[in-house]
């Protein structure tokens, strides 16, 4: 078990590692348009998704007594930002 607000910090970073992945596909592709378009637009959404683990730290980081703790492998969140 760990405080959630310790394990989103990986999870926060992990979306934004994803995000920089697809942008880089983006890049790559940009011959092919339609596949350079999708892989963008997925980045945005993992930018997305990292802005609501921000306003999810956020809100934790206020109310610590009302959230409990999280069991989360954490070493796993690690293991894929290091391979990301």
């Amino acid at each position: 078990l760990m405080q959630i607000f310790k394990a989103l910090g990986p999870i926060e970073k992990l979306e934004l590692k994803i995000a920089a992945l697809y942008e880089w596909f983006s890049d790559s592709l940009s011959d092919n348009r339609e596949m350079a378009s999708l892989f963008f637009r997925m980045s945005i959404d993992e930018i997305a998704h990292a802005h609501h683990v921000k306003y999810q730290k956020r809100l934790v980081s206020q109310n610590m007594n009302l959230f409990g703790n999280v069991t989360i492998d954490i070493a796993d969140v690690h293991s894929l930002i290091s391979r990301v």
